[in-house]
């Protein structure tokens, strides 16, 4: 698996070329560092001095057994880098905080990890322990993408994971068709079926990806609520789907962009279209819902 990482040589992209690098030489797999200018009518001093420092960076990297090449990209950041990622197959991107997370989560084609602190993948990536990961799941298409992307994100190393559905009643008993208890008599059946099919469809994972289920009602912005989830957990990385680019302009109030512009921890954003084991999915990650229910 090819790894790209994008750098603008600020500290989040330091820490991306950390995580891109431990993730790289953890499995043997080529790195490449990329570092884009805004148009090709750069000054050549200016193009010159972003390649000698991205070849500092890379003759640093190597010298630790991280087999690792770089390039200076040209035009807009978010084609610029989807572009190259395409060209060279690659599987992963990897990026500190830039003010394109939006346009690089919405218009990528292989999964995007943002990078908020890189020693929890330090430790990982050694053998510490497991990476604390929470997955945002609901009932729907793409989230087995992410699930078996959570597949591939094990090969580096053990997971301890946590699958976590907030729903809303009112929705919920709709969309199968039955109907809303009347006060007092609760949710338990529901909530245990919709356990039970969580649990279901995480039955597949590897051995080394302990998980467990955490159902919610929702209340408010199903985003904050997420995150506080996350903080709670003291998740290290969340992972969750991403729209395409050319999704209705409501999508800049979908949880998605709440999460990667208020998220402490590091996010992985999935594209709901990528097939990685080429077979439908029972579920979707939760991204496409309004900020407030």
């Amino acid at each position: 698996m090819t790894i790209v990482c994008a750098t603008h040589f600020t500290d989040s992209s330091f820490a991306a070329v950390k995580v891109a690098a431990g993730l790289a030489h953890r499995h043997g797999q080529p790195l490449w560092l990329v570092s884009v200018l805004p148009n090709r009518n750069t000054d050549d001093e200016i193009e010159s001095a972003v390649d000698e420092a991205l070849l500092l960076e890379a003759a640093a990297l190597a010298s630790s057994g991280v087999d690792v090449q770089t390039a200076v990209l040209h035009g807009p950041l978010e084609h610029a880098v989807a572009q190259f990622c395409t060209a060279k197959q690659a599987l992963l991107l990897v990026v500190g905080d830039t003010r394109s997370l939006d346009t690089f989560a919405y218009g990528l084609e292989l999964p995007l990890l943002v990078v908020r602190d890189f020693k929890p993948f330090e430790a990982w990536t050694r053998g510490s322990g497991p990476l604390q990961v929470m997955l945002a799941l609901d009932h729907t298409w793409s989230a087995a993408v992410a699930r078996d992307w959570i597949r591939r994100l094990s090969e580096y190393g053990p997971i301890e994971l946590i699958a976590a559905r907030i729903w809303w009643p009112r929705d919920e008993y709709a969309r199968r068709g039955l109907p809303v208890p009347a006060d007092g008599e609760g949710h338990a059946s529901l909530v245990k079926t919709m356990h039970d099919e969580t649990r279901a469809a995480l039955a597949g994972l590897p051995s080394g990806v302990s998980h467990r289920v955490q159902i919610e009602i929702g209340v408010g912005h199903l985003g904050e609520q997420l995150l506080a989830l996350a903080a709670v957990e003291q998740v290290e990385v969340l992972v969750l789907g991403a729209n395409p680019l050319h999704a209705p302009m409501s999508l800049l109030r979908s949880v998605s962009h709440e999460v990667l512009r208020d998220a402490p921890m590091s996010v992985a954003c999935i594209p709901g279209r990528l097939n990685l084991l080429g077979r439908p999915s029972p579920v979707r990650l939760v991204t496409d819902f309004p900020d407030l229910r």
